[in-house]
């Protein structure tokens, strides 16, 4: 339920623990200051959206690898990134 890096999780999902873990802090930041956020199903995305109380980047929900595929393809597009997608 929690995803891990080292001692951290990397965010919570259905925890009851009050306190939050800095690398917590710093992902609902960026999630913030982000132009777009790719989110599937839970809140923390879009937690993360309001985390600096203005309306938020855009958000667009992902229901499966088909569909994050094509919004990653999207962002490259606009990037004029030419790496591949595995």
């Amino acid at each position: 339920m929690i995803t891990r890096c080292c001692s951290q999780p990397l965010h919570r999902d259905r925890t009851h623990r009050q306190e939050y873990f800095l690398q917590e802090i710093i992902d609902l930041f960026i999630l913030a200051r982000s132009r777009k956020i790719i989110a599937g199903y839970g809140g923390f995305a879009l937690l993360g959206r309001y985390w600096l109380g203005r309306d938020g980047p855009e958000m667009e929900v992902v229901l499966s690898k088909e569909d994050i595929r094509g919004q990653v393809e999207i962002i490259q597009l606009d990037s004029d990134c030419n790496m591949e997608i595995n």
